[in-house]
């Protein structure tokens, strides 16, 4: 043998060295594409939930659309000292609105639960009537069926 090292050949004629970087490459490949099914299920419910979570911790919106008064006062607040008066006002007022737009909400959803209460108590009260009328057939079947013995 020479000291050149042969190249090794497979039975295509490729070299074995670039057909097994091929197999490898399929390999990594396939390997991927089994786990990328879990890949997407992590990414979308954990790391989706977390990025979310930390943007509405620094998102603001929710408080400039509830408490709008509130937010312009505090816009003039240099932050060194106690806010000034408009700031509390401001606060005061938009929390009787929250509280007012609240209590609406409740009172609807109480005549909502209301009307649902009274939809069961009248399906209750027409299902007993007709327990009641079966009652009242069975009972009559059953005489007949006596009559009938005798």
């Amino acid at each position: 043998m020479s000291s050149e090292t042969q190249t090794i050949l497979t039975t295509d004629g490729i070299p074995l060295e670039e057909s097994l970087k091929k197999a490898e490459k399929k390999n990594k490949i396939k390997a991927f594409l089994l786990v990328s099914p879990l890949l997407l299920f992590l990414i979308i419910t954990y790391i989706f939930p977390i990025g979310d979570m930390l943007f509405r911790s620094v998102d603001d919106r929710m408080v400039t659309d509830m408490l709008p008064k509130t937010y312009k006062a505090m816009e003039k607040w240099d932050g060194k000292e106690l806010p000034s008066e408009e700031v509390f006002e401001g606060f005061y007022l938009d929390y009787k609105k929250l509280v007012e737009e609240n209590l609406k909400d409740a009172e609807t959803s109480q005549n909502k639960a209301e009307d649902a209460l009274k939809k069961a108590s009248d399906a209750f009260r027409s299902a007993e009537k007709i327990n009641v009328e079966m009652e009242k057939v069975e009972g009559e079947l059953h005489d007949m069926d006596k009559k009938d013995e005798n």
